[in-house]
């Protein structure tokens, strides 16, 4: 069953988001807080009405497995300091069609992490 959770403000001394945290919820718009670090995995997966998501800092450094998988995110500019993009980070996101990283800071893309 799906949740009716629309919103989420995020307090800015979050530095990390943890496992699951908003998975199948309805939310529009996310935005990471500046501190944030770590998006763990299954965070965001099947927010079908995601379309979203802000970066208001760049210091996240790893996106979990699964973090947006089956979300409805249409764009990512990921931030520079990502080294490290999980396994099927953003499968199945049927309406990405842009995404924007520092070639030279990320070192590892997971196995089908942009699969559709």
């Amino acid at each position: 069953m799906e949740s009716k959770l629309k919103q989420v403000i995020m307090h800015n001394d979050i530095n990390e988001i943890g496992e699951g945290a908003f998975q199948n919820t309805s939310i529009k718009h996310v935005i990471i807080p500046p501190q944030v670090k770590d998006i763990k995995a299954y965070t965001f997966v099947e927010c079908k009405d995601l379309k979203q998501v802000t970066f208001e800092g760049d210091l996240v450094e790893e996106v979990g497995e699964y973090a947006f998988k089956e979300s409805g995110i249409t764009k990512i500019d990921i931030p520079s300091r990502v080294k490290v993009i999980k396994a099927r980070t953003f499968a199945e996101c049927k309406d990405l069609t842009q995404v924007t990283f520092d070639e030279d800071s990320v070192a590892d893309i997971g196995e089908s992490a942009f699969r559709n």
